[in-house]
């Protein structure tokens, strides 16, 4: 079981995001969107089709993908160091009963859940400009779900 002191790490985050969440967004998402409109749109327009579908609908999963992968690697790496540098977020947080465990499932959880949330966003573009997803996306929203539950779960344990 994930320990409330990684939740309380995670909130943390959390909180701190939703004071800063547009500017998150517009770098967080700017290279998807550009990438979709490049490659979506100017290099599909030179390619019609791959498998009968067509090169947008080829290409959307692949940005999600790419996107979840950026978004956690960034957080967990970047934001991770800003946060134990420049802001000595994690000094301060050495003098509360948390350990160094929880504080690593914590920025894990929170992470993961960034990338969730710029993936959602990149996926609800996508719908926008007419990509169909087939239902076995929730499928794999879930079993990102528990492999990330289980990763934490085992660091903390």
């Amino acid at each position: 079981m994930i320990n409330r002191y990684a939740f309380k790490v995670w909130y943390r985050d959390f909180l701190v995001w939703t004071r800063y969440w547009w500017t998150s967004l517009v770098g967080g998402l700017g290279e998807p969107v550009l990438y979709f409109l490049g490659m979506g749109y100017g290099l599909g327009s030179f390619i019609k089709n791959i498998d009968g579908m067509p090169y947008l609908q080829f290409l959307a999963p692949a940005l999600i993908a790419s996107t979840i992968m950026h978004s956690a690697s960034f957080e967990t790496t970047y934001s991770s160091y800003t946060r134990m540098e420049i802001q000595k977020t994690f000094h301060s947080i050495a003098v509360t009963p948390v350990n160094v465990s929880e504080v690593v499932a914590g920025e894990i959880l929170w992470g993961a859940t960034k990338s969730l949330l710029s993936a959602l966003f990149v996926g609800k573009a996508s719908l926008i400009h007419g990509v169909q997803f087939a239902w076995l996306v929730l499928l794999t929203i879930l079993i990102f779900r528990w492999s990330v539950r289980r990763m934490v779960r085992r660091l903390v344990t």
